[in-house]
């Protein structure tokens, strides 16, 4: 006998976080210290590597989706290569279902 299909369970849309007004301080400081240090270590990277959209980590805390997009100006090495990293603050801090969405070349 197959699962039963759960629509919900597939269908819940992230709540996008990208610019800093997207973190709620008193909800989620923990995510905003990570995506600030995801921030700081683009701003550190070379500029290497195309421009993309659709890119970013897709996670779980506290039982709400969340799709974070890293803030850089740079190629998409600047922040690709941060990935691993990134998973494990997240994983750290609680998070469940952590996966990168590398998105598209544009």
């Amino acid at each position: 006998m197959s699962k039963k299909y759960d629509y919900n369970e597939y269908s819940q849309n992230p709540i996008i976080l990208f610019c800093p007004e997207d973190y709620d301080d008193n909800k989620i400081p923990a995510i905003k210290a990570i995506a600030q240090v995801w921030e700081d270590l683009c701003r550190m990277s070379e500029d290497k590597g195309g421009a993309a959209i659709g890119y970013g980590m897709i996670f779980k805390y506290e039982g709400q989706k969340y799709k974070m997009i890293p803030r850089s100006d740079k190629g998409e090495w600047s922040w690709v290569r941060w990935v691993d990293k990134i998973k494990d603050y997240l994983s750290i801090v609680g998070c469940t279902e952590i996966s990168w969405h590398c998105g598209r070349l544009d």
